[in-house]
């Protein structure tokens, strides 16, 4: 986790929540065409909510955009493991950052298209 994430126009960001606001999810990625070149996040200071983004980022690298929406809360369980008790929504804000992105990738593709 990199909370001076430096974000670029060429970046694709998906944020949930607030940062400074309780828990925040902040997904950061690098394109090319449409393969994940880079991915990197932000969140607030939960160890399981870090280790959903390590694995998130490390899911993502090196994979077509259009992987990214074959994952979903219980994929990021499966490849972190059991959520302990109180952290349950780990996963859950790093998959609407993800979702955010996928909304706003998509719109911009829609709008290209017409």
């Amino acid at each position: 986790m990199d909370s001076n994430i430096e974000v670029k126009p060429e970046h694709a960001v998906g944020l949930y929540g607030k940062p400074g606001q309780g828990p925040y999810f902040m997904l950061i990625l690098k394109l090319y065409t449409d393969q994940v070149i880079e991915a990197k996040y932000s969140t607030y200071g939960c160890k399981t909510a870090q280790d959903c983004g390590d694995w998130l980022c490390d899911e993502l690298i090196g994979k077509p955009f259009s992987f990214a929406s074959t994952l979903d809360e219980n994929a990021i369980i499966q490849g972190v493991g059991h959520m302990p008790l109180g952290r349950e929504h780990c996963p859950r804000i790093a998959i609407e950052a993800l979702k955010h992105i996928i909304v706003q990738r998509t719109a911009k593709e829609d709008g290209v298209r017409q």
